[in-house]
């Protein structure tokens, strides 16, 4: 049933594609225990990244950048990720103040290695100016 219903997104080896999560580690966007998974397989799942990029600007969402990119233990600018993490706060109402992420929300914890889209900072420059909605709808829906 997985490589007729699921294949196509998480791949035959269940790790993913790009822009569908990998089943096999312990990343859950929306919590990994077994009534959550049943939830996600029965009604899927389609989250949403707001576009920040007329509230930030481009200078402000490189900074946000940044700083998400620090939070993850990579080598960043300092000074930019300082001046991210003051804007950090308007992304913390579903990533968290410590950019843990919500899975009440499926949002995503920043803080580690596992990268839904892909960790190049041209692509989180992109999700963060325009957001992932339209990457999202372009997604097929599960149905159970």
């Amino acid at each position: 049933m997985f490589l007729q219903n699921c294949s196509q997104c998480h791949g035959s080896d269940a790790r993913g594609l790009k822009g569908f999560p990998n089943l096999t580690d312990n990343a859950w966007l929306y919590g990994g225990e077994p009534a959550a998974i049943v939830n996600t397989v029965m009604n899927g799942r389609i989250g949403a990244m707001p576009a920040w990029g007329e509230s930030f600007g481009e200078q402000g969402v490189r900074e946000v950048v940044t700083y998400t990119l620090s939070l993850s233990g990579r080598k960043v600018n300092a000074r930019e990720a300082a001046a991210g993490k003051a804007r950090f706060a308007a992304c913390a109402a579903c990533h968290g103040t410590d950019g843990k992420g919500n899975p009440a929300l499926g949002s995503a914890d920043i803080t580690a290695q596992h990268w839904l889209y892909e960790e190049a900072r041209a692509h989180l420059m992109v999700t963060v100016l325009i957001g992932n909605a339209d990457l999202q709808s372009a997604r097929p829906r599960h149905s159970g």
